[in-house]
């Protein structure tokens, strides 16, 4: 089988020393065209706790918005919460094989996820550490990704990604995993591949572009990425979440756009319609392409970005493929 060959000593160093840079296309390259072939990105922006115990489920089941009890493949996405119901963390957690769990989440957050984590402990039988492992992004898949996935040496997890299936698969493995020995046809990418991927698919992501405390689950499409569930029962947070989704108002949500040209708005730019209204503001933006907190009824305007300096820029805001009809 293709991931049984031997790993090479000498490509893991080159791999270790490269840090998931290609060395055919700069940073530049990729903030106007995405690779057309299958490509990889080692997620250097996130970081992993393992979180295990015999009760690790049962603390996790009141501290996220996904049902920990439900029946699942390896990965699944997760939103933790206030108690006013806004967002703290974006997380995937990534059920191991020999028990317990691998939490995914923003490298800068990890120390305050573990904290918050061990808050609620008490006298639960659960233990929270750091895990040196790495998460990759595989587009638009690895060949296996229609049946069962292999768990190749060196790797602890693998699969679709949770959130949306556009986005290819997650993989989490050891530090000197060579992807591209496993799969020869996968090209390594840089990072801005990566997010800028990710911003045309509408899917947000970390502490710049979620954030903590100031924003609400739904408003970034939680509801429609299989994050939370509404029958599981009390969690942090859950009775704002369940009030907003049942009342079926959600005024606001993340979407993507696209620029006429390369611009780079910087977050929080308004958006405003051909009245002049503020009908939204930027979140993030890479190139020609980024996301936008949005009125979703005025989305179908008119629109444009005023930046600081007093220029506006034409900007188009959409709904992404995966939104339901």
């Amino acid at each position: 089988m293709l991931w049984r060959r031997p790993r090479v000593l000498v490509q893991a160093i080159r791999w270790l020393q490269s840090h998931a840079c290609s060395s055919h296309e700069t940073t530049g390259d990729v903030l106007h065209r995405l690779p057309t072939s299958r490509w990889c990105t080692r997620l250097s922006h996130r970081g992993l706790l393992r979180v295990s115990g015999a009760d690790a489920r049962t603390l996790l089941q009141g501290l996220v918005t996904a049902d920990m009890f439900s029946e699942h493949r390896t990965a699944r996405f997760a939103m933790m919460l206030n108690a006013q119901g806004r967002v703290l963390y974006e997380i995937i957690l990534y059920q191991r094989k020999n028990g317990g769990y691998l939490l995914e989440c923003d490298a800068s957050a990890r120390e305050e996820i573990m904290k918050h984590l061990q808050r609620y402990i008490l006298h639960s039988k659960v233990e929270v550490e750091p895990e040196a492992l790495q998460v990759w992004s595989l587009y638009p898949g690895v060949p296996e990704a229609g049946g069962p996935l292999p768990q190749p040496g060196g790797v602890e997890a693998l699969d679709s990604d949770p959130r949306v299936r556009e986005l290819g698969c997650r993989l989490v493995s050891t530090p000197v995993f060579n992807v591209q020995e496993m799969w020869p046809d996968i090209q390594e990418q840089v990072l801005v591949c990566y997010h800028k991927h990710r911003y045309k698919e509408g899917v947000a992501e970390g502490v710049e572009e979620v954030a903590k405390g100031n924003c609400f689950p739904l408003e970034y499409n939680l509801d429609y990425m299989n994050g939370v569930s509404f029958d599981k029962g009390c969690y942090l947070g859950q009775e704002l979440t369940a009030r907003t989704h049942y009342s079926g108002v959600v005024r606001k949500r993340i979407l993507p756009f696209e620029l006429s040209g390369s611009s780079d708005l910087p977050p929080g730019t308004s958006i405003v319609n051909s009245g002049g209204k503020r009908v939204g503001k930027v979140v993030c933006c890479c190139g020609d392409v980024g996301l936008a907190l949005m009125r979703v009824k005025e989305m179908t305007q008119a629109l444009t970005s005023l930046n600081s300096d007093g220029r506006s820029v034409q900007i188009h805001v959409h709904f992404p493929t995966w939104f339901p009809a």
